[in-house]
């Protein structure tokens, strides 16, 4: 499967990284180290995150990037061979509105 970010997806994960590497002197790369690999992982295994809690987003998807604390919320377009990542959200923030 070809993993693709959504432009918002995008946005975000730029504005986190940066946040990381200007906060996190210890570890500047793990947020980028940790979505690499969920990105490798979603390659090879699309269905492996839960399903989304919110009846709103049909067919979403989520990951816990257990060392960052970031939620990766993605939808799987399997004719397509796609997975799209919709958003990167912090679990220390409220939960993102559609």
């Amino acid at each position: 499967m070809q993993v693709v970010f959504s432009k918002r997806a995008q946005r975000q994960f730029e504005t986190a990284v940066a946040w990381w590497r200007e906060h996190r002197e210890a570890a500047p790369f793990l947020l980028e180290d940790e979505v690499q690999a969920t990105v490798k992982l979603l390659t090879g295994a699309p269905f492996s995150g839960a399903p989304g809690r919110d009846v709103r987003m049909q067919d979403v998807r989520r990951l816990i990037l257990r060392d960052t604390r970031y939620l990766l919320f993605y939808r799987v377009h399997e004719v397509r061979g796609v997975v799209e990542i919709l958003r990167l959200w912090h679990a220390s923030r409220q939960a993102p509105r559609r």
